[in-house]
């Protein structure tokens, strides 16, 4: 399971509904990381913004593994679409991240002659 650390800011009570949200959409993540990797951690920050702006919530997360760090930040109408939207960041950056590891390493595998 991925640590994660959540903070909230503004007029948003971290309940247990909101802390399980978090945690089940974060738990998607896991097939896109190195679980054996000790340094991981996921910091997620909910905030609700001032009515003046156009969309009322926030949804930061840092994912720090290996020393890499991607930051994903999404607003929403509701608190939930904002953590979804930013939970749907960090997948897409994870994937892209896991396919140039692996294009690296086929690259740097010489190719097999072939016999006949």
């Amino acid at each position: 399971m991925i640590p994660i650390k959540i903070k909230t800011t503004g007029s948003i009570l971290l309940n247990e509904e909101v802390r399980a949200y978090v945690e089940e959409k974060i738990q998607k993540l896991q097939k896109l990381v190195d679980m054996s990797d000790t340094t991981m951690l996921m910091e997620v920050e909910l905030e609700a913004l001032p009515k003046k702006t156009g969309e009322p919530f926030r949804a930061e997360m840092n994912f720090s593994s290996n020393g890499k760090v991607l930051r994903m930040e999404s607003t929403g109408e509701t608190l939930h679409g904002a953590i979804d939207g930013a939970v749907e960041e960090g997948a897409r950056r994870l994937r892209h991240l896991k396919g140039k590891h692996t294009d690296i390493v086929r690259k740097a595998q010489p190719s097999l002659p072939v016999i006949q």
